[in-house]
C-alpha cells in the first residue's frame, strides 16, 4: 500500500525534475542564441560595414589615382617631346587632374577619418558585446583614430608621422578577429 504512494509520488517530482532541467536547458541555450544575435546585430554587423565601408572609399581613391596618373602621363605624351609644348600642355591639364587627388584630401578629412572615429565610438558603447580576443585590439584601433585626427589637426611633425608609421595595416588583426567572429555567431545562430 505504501508502495502504491510512494511510486506515483516519486514519479511526479521526477517529472518534475526533468521537465525543469529541460526547461532549464532550453532557456540556456535561448539566452545563448540571444546573445550571439545581439553580438552579430549590434557590434560586430556595424563594425564589420563601417570598415568595409571605409575599405570600398580607399579602394576606389586608389582606382581614380592609378587611372589619373596614367591619362596624365599619357597627355603628356602625347604632347610630345618639346619641353614647351609640354610645359603648355601640362598647365592646362594639371589643375585637373589634380582634382582627383584633391576631392580623394576631402573624402578622406570629410568622411573616412569620421568613419574610423565611429568605429571606435561604437566598439566603446558595445563594448559588452565583444569577445576577449575582440576587446584585445580596442587600444590598436584608439591609437589609429587618435593619430589619424593629430595627423588632421596637423599638430604632428613629420619625424613624428615618419617614425611611429601609423596605417591600416596596423588594423589587420582587428579586422580579422571581427571577421573571425562573425562567421563562428553566424555559424552558431544557424544551428
Amino acid at each position: 500500500m505504501l508502495a502504491q504512494l510512494i511510486v506515483p509520488a516519486a514519479a511526479a517530482i521526477l517529472g518534475v525534475f526533468v521537465g525543469g532541467l529541460i526547461t532549464f536547458y532550453a532557456q540556456r541555450r535561448e539566452r545563448r542564441h540571444e546573445h550571439a544575435r545581439r553580438q552579430l546585430e549590434c557590434f560586430y554587423g556595424p563594425l564589420l560595414a563601417m570598415k568595409r565601408q571605409i575599405r570600398s572609399k580607399i579602394e576606389v581613391q586608389e582606382s581614380f589615382h592609378r587611372t589619373a596618373k596614367t591619362e596624365l602621363h599619357k597627355t603628356l605624351d602625347e604632347a610630345g617631346n618639346d619641353l614647351r609644348t609640354r610645359e603648355i600642355v601640362e598647365k592646362a591639364r594639371a589643375p585637373k587632374f589634380e582634382g582627383v587627388w584633391a576631392y580623394s584630401d576631402e573624402q578622406l578629412t570629410g568622411e573616412i577619418v569620421p568613419l574610423y572615429g565611429k568605429m571606435l565610438e561604437h566598439f566603446t558603447q558595445h563594448m559588452w558585446l565583444a569577445e576577449p580576443s575582440s576587446l584585445n585590439h580596442f587600444q590598436a584601433l584608439v591609437e589609429f583614430v587618435e593619430t589619424l585626427r593629430r595627423v588632421e589637426a596637423k599638430n604632428l611633425p613629420h619625424e613624428v608621422i615618419d617614425a611611429r608609421q601609423p596605417g591600416e595595416k596596423d588594423l589587420l588583426p582587428l579586422y580579422e578577429d571581427l571577421e573571425s567572429q562573425a562567421k563562428r555567431l553566424r555559424k552558431e545562430l544557424r544551428k
